[in-house]
């Protein structure tokens, strides 16, 4: 129904504005400005879906109009009526009840004690003792050899790359006691949307997996699908294991999110 099709939308566009927060967080250690940038982008275009996506969903429920034409009382019943004299009845002689007494049930006790359990915290969520640094990136050490290889092939091809990579869900998670609230549900389940300002939930980037690198060439980011250095990542990345978002010309990940 109309409902449960607003609520996939609103939930479909809360997924989308998760996973950009979560990469703008990320990309603010090497680029502040264009973490800015993409953090105003990105709500700027949820506010716009939301408001075009619910206007159409609403249009193409509404109702159709139908013309409904009342029924006319047959008037010659109607005056025939007043004609006759009105029967008499004869009203019956009130019986009296005598209400039973309310019986009184006791509850008994249950012997199961209630307990209030703290939920623990979300997988996926790595730590630096699985950290390793390559080329100056930090990434997860199962992965070590990977980004070794890809950075000295971009390296024979001309390339000189750097960037960040993992990054610590701490942090994130003290920026989401600040802005959404402090009960688990708060951290780490409540929409990024519903947070002043949204912020994305703890774990949830890869960058806080360590399989995730936003990357610079020459020092400066890969801002364009055009520069050389992505053009050639294009070709040479998935060797090694890594695939980019297409929005985010210098994000590349494991799984291109």
């Amino acid at each position: 129904d109309l409902r449960s099709e607003q609520v996939q939308l609103v939930a479909q566009m809360d997924e989308r504005l998760e996973n950009a927060l979560a990469e703008a967080a990320a990309l603010e250690a090497i680029d502040e400005q264009a973490a800015k940038e993409l953090a105003a982008r990105e709500l700027a275009l949820r506010e716009s879906e939301k408001v075009a996506k619910l206007a159409s969903t609403t249009a193409s429920k509404q109702p159709k109009v139908t013309n409904v034409v009342a029924k006319t009382p047959n008037s010659s019943t109607s005056s025939s009526s007043g004609a006759q004299s009105s029967p008499t009845t004869t009203k019956p002689k009130a019986t009296t009840t005598t209400k039973p007494k309310a019986t009184t049930t006791t509850k008994p006790k249950s012997s199961a004690t209630t307990t209030t359990s703290t939920p623990s915290t979300p997988s996926g969520i790595v730590t630096w003792a699985e950290i390793v640094y390559v080329g100056g990136i930090p990434v997860h050490k199962s992965v070590a050899s990977q980004v070794s290889g890809l950075l000295n092939a971009a390296t024979a091809a001309g390339f000189s790359l750097s960037g960040g990579g993992y990054r610590d869900s701490q942090s994130q998670i003290e920026t989401r006691k600040a802005n959404c609230g402090t009960t688990y549900y708060d951290i780490y389940e409540k929409p990024s949307s519903q947070c002043t300002p949204p912020t994305a939930i703890p774990g949830r980037s890869m960058h806080e997996r360590g399989l995730a690198m936003d990357l610079k060439s020459g020092g400066f980011l890969i801002t364009s699908r055009s520069n050389p250095a992505f053009i050639w990542l294009s070709a040479n990345a998935s060797r090694f294991g890594f695939y980019n978002l297409p929005s985010e010309p210098w994000h590349w990940s494991t799984n291109g999110r």
